[in-house]
């Protein structure tokens, strides 16, 4: 019984230890990803790394097409997203904090934040119909892989 209770008790450090790795592991790679200087500089070089795909011109149009839709709903998510940023922060900053009113700009900075997430993994399956087996090919362009932004 006491080899039981003895695997039961460090069942969870386990657990708990393997989910730390996985955290560290994404971490380092993280840091790895480097910065785009510019969204111009990130158009630019995914018109390059179409270009050389082999994708036909229909592919690309439609490619390029949910791609400035893409950019285009981000930041006005964006925009929308630093809004409430600084909604909180005036909020915070006030001597006579509303707890309310700051945990329903919290909900809705959460709510947004998860609205980009689901565009963004919903385009990334448009673009999967849009260029079929060649999907992969393009998201493993080392460049694209170092510089892509959520």
């Amino acid at each position: 019984m006491n080899a039981l209770k003895r695997i039961l008790l460090l069942l969870p450090l386990l657990f708990v230890s393997c989910s730390g790795n996985q955290t560290k592991q994404i971490e380092i790679e993280k840091r790895e990803v480097r910065d785009v200087h510019t969204k111009d500089d990130m158009v630019n070089r995914t018109r390059e790394i179409l270009e050389k795909s082999g994708l036909s011109a229909d592919q690309k149009e439609k490619f390029l097409e949910l791609h400035g839709q893409m950019i285009f709903k981000m930041n006005q998510m964006n925009e929308e997203f630093h809004k409430l940023k600084i909604l909180l922060f005036k909020e915070m900053t006030k001597k006579k904090r509303n707890r309310s009113k700051i945990n329903e700009i919290t909900r809705q900075i959460k709510k947004l934040h998860n609205e980009k997430l689901t565009i963004m993994l919903g385009s990334l399956e448009k673009v999967d119909k849009i260029l079929g087996d060649k999907s992969m090919s393009i998201y493993q362009e080392d460049w694209f892989l170092e510089h892509i932004k959520p």
